[in-house]
């Protein structure tokens, strides 16, 4: 099943919302709002949401981004709620210092934008501590610090990141080892080139499948092309429900105006 979303916060301002009661009874409710709350200061239970998590080489995870406690049902809406904090720290947690004391290392878009190197061809890169941000045996060093791209643990703003190897300010899912083999995005657009993702393109992901459990469904599915598939493998696909999930959907209007 498609799936249309529309944006139209254009039509309304901070006072204005839908109707939401009969205007023949104003005492009859007409619609049933799913509510989405975008959170700007909390984070998902304890969770640290202001940093990523570094978990391997070049291997890093965002905290929960959105989550709906409550499944819908064929009376009431879940309640959804995405973290606004977890989200900017998605895009914008740097841990990579941009290092040019080796030219040879040095990996630039062509309007000369700094972008972080493979892990292949940076000074940090050995097999006894690769990724690690320390100068172990056998790697690369220039007055002994660490050639080319390098990780500095415990600080987030440095000039480079694993998860927008490209440096343009969307984020890449799948992940990506070489940044020259992006197309580069453009950070405000609605949508950018598979694996890049705007953060609206992000946001909308998140939403759609949140609202996916607002409405009624209730589990994950199988199908890698579905919304609701059971893990965030990419940001392309918001626009399609699989059988299985667009059949679990409850959407429960009161029909009277």
């Amino acid at each position: 099943m498609g799936v249309a979303v529309h944006n139209v916060s254009g039509s309304f301002t901070a006072s204005t919302e839908l109707p939401r009661m009969s205007f023949v009874n104003p005492t009859q409710p007409t619609l049933d709002m799913a509510t989405v709350i975008y959170d700007g200061t909390a984070c998902k239970g304890s969770e640290p949401c202001d940093t990523t998590s570094k978990f391997g080489v070049r291997q890093w995870g965002n905290s929960t981004l959105g989550y709906t406690p409550v499944f819908g049902t064929a009376t009431t809406y879940g309640t959804t709620t995405v973290y606004k904090r977890a989200v900017e720290s998605y895009f914008n947690t740097r841990p990579y210092q941009h290092r040019t004391n080796d030219p040879s290392r040095v990996v630039t878009a062509p309007d000369g934008t700094p972008m972080l190197a493979p892990i292949t061809i940076v000074g940090d890169s050995s097999a006894s501590g690769s990724d690690n941000g320390l100068a172990d045996t056998g790697e690369a060093t220039v007055s002994g610090q660490l050639s080319g791209d390098t990780y500095v643990a415990g600080s987030f703003s440095q000039q480079l990141s694993a998860l927008d190897t490209n440096n343009d300010g969307c984020v890449e899912l799948p992940t990506a080892a070489d940044p020259t083999t992006l197309a580069r995005c453009a950070p405000n657009a609605d949508t950018a080139t598979s694996p890049s993702a705007t953060k609206q393109q992000v946001v909308r992901s998140v939403v759609t499948h949140e609202l996916g459990h607002g409405t009624g469904i209730n589990t994950h599915t199988a199908d890698s092309t579905d919304i609701m598939y059971l893990s965030t493998i990419n940001y392309t696909r918001d626009g399609h429900l699989s059988a299985t999930a667009a059949g679990l959907v409850q959407i429960h209007n009161k029909g009277l105006q």
